[in-house]
C-alpha cells in the first residue's frame, strides 16, 4: 500500500483535529457549567455529627496551683 500523504490529506487531518478539539472543548464547558449549576442549587447541609465515643472525652481542668 504505497500511499503518500498529499497536501489534501494533511488539510483533511488538520480539519478533523480542529473539529475534535473544538467539540471536546464545548463538551467540557457544557459539563462544567452543568456541574456548577447543580452545586449552586444544592441545599447547604451541615456536616454530619461524629458518632458518640464509647468513653466521653476528658475535660481540660487547667493547671493545679498549690
Amino acid at each position: 500500500m504505497g500511499t503518500t500523504l498529499t497536501p489534501d490529506s494533511w488539510e483533511g487531518a488538520a480539519l478533523l483535529l480542529a473539529a475534535a478539539a473544538g467539540l471536546g472543548f464545548a463538551a467540557t464547558a457544557a459539563h462544567d457549567a452543568r456541574a456548577l449549576r447543580r452545586a449552586r442549587r444544592a441545599p447547604r447541609q451541615r456536616p454530619p455529627r461524629p458518632a458518640h465515643a464509647a468513653r466521653p472525652a476528658a475535660r481540660h481542668r487547667g493547671p493545679v496551683v498549690r
